[in-house]
C-alpha cells in the first residue's frame, strides 16, 4: 500500500522509483498519491509524476514533450487524465506546439502554435473561435455557442467568418 519502488537497468542504474499509497486494480498498480519517475538507459529523465498535482514527459534527448498541472485523475483505462488544469504539448524542438485548458474534465479552452511561435488556433469555450494564418493574421473567426465533439470544435449558433489574406471577408 506504501512505500519506495525503484527498478534499474542491467547496466546498473536507476530506470524507475515510485513512492506514495498504491492500490491494485486487479490489472495494473494504480498511483492513489504519490512520485514515479522513469528513465532512459542513457540517464536521461523521460517521465515524472507527482499525482494528483502534475506530470511530465520526456523525449530522450532531454526535451519536453508534454506536461499537465492541475488536479490529475486516472479514467477508466487507467490513463491519467487533467480534470482542472492545462496539458502543454510541445514540438520535436521543444517549442510550445499545443495547450489545452480543462474545467471539471472538459476542454474550455485551446491553443496551438506553429515553430515560429504564432498562435494558430485560439479557443476560448463557450463562445469564441479564432484561427490565423502562418503570419499571425485572422484567417477565421466564431462567435456564439462553440463546442468541442470528438476533438473537433462545431459551431452550434452564432456567427462565422472567413478572411483572405489581406483581412477580407470572403464567407
Amino acid at each position: 500500500e506504501k512505500g519506495i519502488h525503484k527498478g534499474y537497468f542491467p547496466n546498473g542504474k536507476i530506470s524507475v522509483e515510485a513512492s506514495g499509497k498504491f492500490y491494485y486494480d486487479g490489472n495494473t498498480i494504480v498511483m492513489e498519491k504519490g512520485t514515479k519517475k522513469w528513465w532512459y538507459e542513457n540517464g536521461n529523465l523521460e517521465y515524472e509524476l507527482v499525482f494528483p498535482k502534475h506530470e511530465r514527459k520526456y523525449s530522450d534527448n532531454g526535451t519536453l514533450a508534454y506536461e499537465s498541472e492541475g488536479t490529475l485523475y486516472y479514467d477508466d483505462k487507467n490513463e491519467i487524465q487533467v480534470q482542472d488544469g492545462f496539458k502543454k504539448e510541445y514540438s520535436d524542438s521543444g517549442k510550445l506546439a499545443t495547450q489545452k485548458n480543462y474545467n471539471r474534465k472538459k476542454i474550455i479552452g485551446k491553443t496551438v502554435w506553429n515553430e515560429n511561435g504564432i498562435v494558430t488556433i485560439s479557443v476560448e469555450l463557450p463562445n469564441h473561435y479564432r484561427e490565423f494564418y502562418d503570419d499571425g493574421k485572422i484567417k477565421a473567426e466564431a462567435t456564439g455557442t462553440i463546442v468541442e465533439e470528438d476533438g473537433a470544435f462545431r459551431i452550434k449558433d452564432g456567427t462565422y467568418n472567413e478572411y483572405d489574406f489581406n483581412g477580407k471577408v470572403t464567407y
